[in-house]
This record gives C-alpha cells, sequence and structure tokens, in this order.
C-alpha cells in the first residue's frame, strides 16, 4: 500500500497572505485558510505532541512570528524536499514489514516551531507529520522520514501496542489521546524511539558508528561528547524513571541544545538507540524487522538476556 503525501503549503500560504494584507483577525483566517482544511491532523498534533505547553491552538496561532514563517516558507520551496520525502518513503516500504490496517499518510504540516516529526491520530486511524517550518532547511529529511515511519510500522501491528492502547480509546477525541499519551511509561518510550532512531541504518544497511548515530540523533558534535562523557549517569537516570510516565521525565523534550545541568536534551533517544544497537550487534541487522513489531516488554527482556555486558 502506497503512502499518500499531502502537503498542506497551499492553504498555508493563503492564511498567512490573508494575516499580512489584513491584520487583526488572525485566528479567523487560519480557521477559514489552513484550519477548515487540516484540522483533525493539527488537533491530533497539538494533543500528543504540544499538550505538555498548556497552550490552546489560537494561542499558539497568535504568536506565530508571521515573517519567520514566511522565510521559511520560501527556503521550502526552493527546497524539492517532497521528492526527497517520497524517496525516503519508498525505501522504507520496500524495507520493512507491511502495513494493512489502515491508509498510511504523511502530512506536510506548518505547525508551531515545535514539532520536527511525529506520529499522531487523525479520522481515526494514525498518521505521519512533517513540521515544515523546521524541517526546510539543514534537515536530512530521508533519516527523519524513516524515523516516524517506523513508528507508523509498530503501531500498525497490535501486540506492539496492546499494554498502552485501551481497547475503546476515541481516537478522534483530543482530550482522550492526550490522556493516552500522559500514561506511556518511559521504558516503552526507550524503545520506540530507540528502534525508530536506528531504522534509516537498518534500511541502508550501514554499520552502527558514533558519527551515525550522531547524524540520526540530529545532534552537533558538542551533544554527542557530552553524551559520551555522561553515558553512564544518563542510564543511571533512565533506569530510575523506568516505569514513570514520560512527560514526568526528562528524557525525550527539549527546546534547546542542552538541559541546564549540561546533558543533551532528549537523551532518551540516545539511550534508547544505543539499548537496540547492542541487541544488534549481537543479533545482526536480520533480527531487526522482528525487534520492530514485537511489544517493548520482550525488546526489553531480549536487551537484559543479552550476553554482552550492559553499562
Amino acid at each position: 500500500m502506497r503512502t499518500a503525501l499531502i502537503d498542506s503549503t497551499p492553504d498555508f500560504l493563503r492564511f498567512l497572505d490573508a494575516a499580512r494584507a489584513t491584520p487583526g483577525d488572525r485566528w479567523g483566517q487560519y480557521e477559514e485558510a489552513y484550519l477548515s482544511t487540516h484540522g483533525a491532523v493539527l488537533q491530533g498534533m497539538l494533543a500528543t505532541h504540544l499538550f505538555w505547553l498548556g497552550l490552546s491552538m489560537r494561542e499558539l496561532v497568535e504568536r506565530m512570528d508571521l515573517g519567520w514563517y514566511a522565510d521559511r516558507v520560501q527556503a521550502w520551496q526552493k527546497r524539492d524536499g517532497s521528492r526527497e520525502i517520497a524517496l525516503a518513503l519508498q525505501a522504507a516500504e520496500k524495507a520493512l514489514p507491511p502495513l494493512a490496517s489502515f491508509p498510511p499518510e504523511v502530512n506536510l504540516i506548518w505547525g508551531f516551531g515545535m514539532v520536527d516529526g511525529g506520529l499522531t491520530f487523525a479520522r481515526g486511524h494514525p498518521v505521519l507529520i512533517l513540521g515544515l517550518e523546521l524541517v526546510a532547511v539543514n534537515r536530512n529529511l530521508a533519516h527523519l522520514v524513516q524515523h516516524e515511519y517506523a513508528h507508523l510500522v509498530r503501531i500498525a501491528h497490535p501486540e506492539t501496542i496492546r499494554d498502552l492502547m485501551p481497547p475503546h480509546v476515541d481516537l478522534n477525541d483530543p482530550v482522550e489521546l492526550t490522556r493516552l499519551m500522559q500514561r506511556v511509561p518511559a521504558r516503552e518510550m526507550l524503545v520506540n524511539e530507540g528502534l525508530a532512531t536506528l531504522c534509516p541504518a537498518y534500511i541502508a544497511g550501514a554499520p552502527i558508528t558514533p558519527e551515525l548515530l550522531r547524524e540520526l540523533l540530529f545532534w552537533s558534535p558538542e551533544q554527542m561528547a557530552a553524551a559520551q562523557e555522561r553515558q553512564g549517569e544518563m542510564w543511571e537516570r533512565a533506569l530510575a524513571a523506568w516505569d514513570r510516565p514520560w512527560p514526568e521525565t526528562d528524557m525525550f523534550v527539549g527546546q534547546s541544545a542542552f538541559l541546564p545541568d549540561g546533558t543533551p536534551s532528549r537523551y532518551g533517544y540516545y539511550v534508547g538507540a544505543s539499548m537496540v544497537a547492542r541487541l544488534i550487534s549481537e543479533r545482526g541487522w536480520h533480527a531487526y524487522p522482528d525487534l520492530l513489531v514485537s511489544d517493548a516488554k520482550r525488546v526489553l527482556a531480549l536487551f537484559e538476556q543479552a550476553t554482552i555486558e550492559k553499562p
């Protein structure tokens, strides 16, 4: 089943043009030009990725720097991004277990400056989102797309989420989506993000080197150096938060490169990827597809049984 690619740029441009030409009714212009068509995806993104902000969509829209967004739209239009995404999707569809339970789609969304990519729910099924304002420049689109596609594959296999998804959850209700996300334990996030981070390396058949891992994490050399220096400490913090809901930890979000104590932001991705890399080093890349559609408990059990030394 081929993945649909939905680019919201023309509608967002209509909003930008209206808001800059006639200031004063930004929210009404946003509703008419953009939200009316892409509201389901935007509500899903707000519910699953930005709930921790405690802000409404209207508040986020009112805070938009329209000039900054106009520059980003121009940068995106200069880049042949849609072709890069299509090629990355083709490689993922060929290499990864198939999707069968819902029509796959990638939504190219102009969001609120804080989500580069992710999986959310819209129209009753999972969809991928790419935040174009963050990927318009200086971002490896293939790595990002294949990372997010790995999440889509995992959620397409019910056994991977049987401990997380209540049987009668309403995927169209933003309140329920937020509650669902707030309950996910850190250990599940470590496995999910670790597998997704290494997905582009599996598709390329590349060895997992520190430099490749840095690129897959979208980290600077300084962040990677700090992670290697603080590796033991980061593992200890991850283990201490093992069963806590992930929003209560500091492992997966951060708007700056480093946390106040000097730890790289989103270090849970590094810990999770390192955990999966240990399994791959023992079992080989051929084990990756099975791990991708296994529940987190099984992946963690395999990691604990690994014969190689754990940190």
